[in-house]
């Protein structure tokens, strides 16, 4: 029998009604793949080192109080494979804590849901009885007030997640496309982030590549830990600033 739930009264806290509508998802993409675990909903794709957590989080707005408010919709894609390769790097330690479980934070992609979807709908092309569409174009953040259907609004946000969001996690979901940089997004893999795809990918060419490319930018004091790294790793480092104290190494 096909689980019901009982929505929230419309004085109830904003926070019990974000809650209902992160159930009602977990209810609509369990058949994808996705688990839910308070607000966040997480699917695992792939096998090591390629395996991926797509996560989708609601985030309350920080404002929200009382009855009625709003809330953010995150995405992200962590790759924990990556974590643990960067945390070898002397004081990056702290980042093989985030190869332990999903958080949308933690991700190496992080966008909005408003950022993947069609441009027109922030031209005004969208009907006054979309809420998430009206919402994400008009204030970046689904607003839920006295009156609003939280079912409508679950359904209207599945319907977006699967046409806009998941499109746009299979294209961020696999190494070589973290490796090469080549899928953009509000915040997007760091530099050692794409080193140690290429690292994982055993790909020393495309690694070198993006040594070459982005080394230089290095802050100095970052760059002699990342250096040892690379060099450990097989990789050239030539393309890393040395620190006016590191020696340089042998035959340089």
């Amino acid at each position: 029998m096909a689980r019901v739930l009982s929505p929230p009264q419309d004085d109830d806290k904003i926070g019990k009604k974000i809650d209902y509508v992160a159930k009602l998802l977990g209810l609509s993409l369990a058949p994808q793949g996705y688990a839910r675990k308070g607000r966040d909903l997480v699917a695992a794709i792939g096998d090591d080192p390629d395996m991926s957590w797509l996560i989708i989080n609601l985030q309350g707005n920080k404002w929200n109080e009382g009855a009625y408010g709003a809330f953010f919709v995150n995405l992200s894609v962590q790759f924990p494979c990556v974590c643990r390769e960067v945390s070898k790097i002397q004081s990056y330690e702290w980042i093989a804590d985030c190869a332990e479980k999903p958080h949308e934070a933690s991700g190496q992609y992080r966008e909005r849901l408003e950022g993947v979807l069609p441009r027109k709908l922030f031209r005004g092309f969208f009907s006054e009885n979309e809420i998430v569409a009206t919402d994400l174009a008009k204030h970046r953040e689904i607003n839920i007030k006295s009156g609003t259907s939280l079912d409508m609004v679950a359904l209207q946000l599945s319907e977006a997640i699967v046409s806009y969001a998941f499109p746009w996690f299979e294209l961020r979901s696999s190494l070589k496309v973290l490796r090469d940089g080549t899928h953009s997004a509000f915040i997007g893999p760091s530099f050692v982030d794409r080193i140690a795809a290429a690292i994982l990918a055993n790909d020393r060419e495309a690694g070198n590549r993006v040594i070459a490319e982005l080394g230089a930018k290095l802050p100095v004091a970052k760059a002699s830990a990342i250096r040892k790294w690379i060099i450990d790793s097989g990789f050239d480092p030539s393309g890393i600033p040395v620190s006016p104290t590191e020696p340089l190494p042998s035959g340089t």
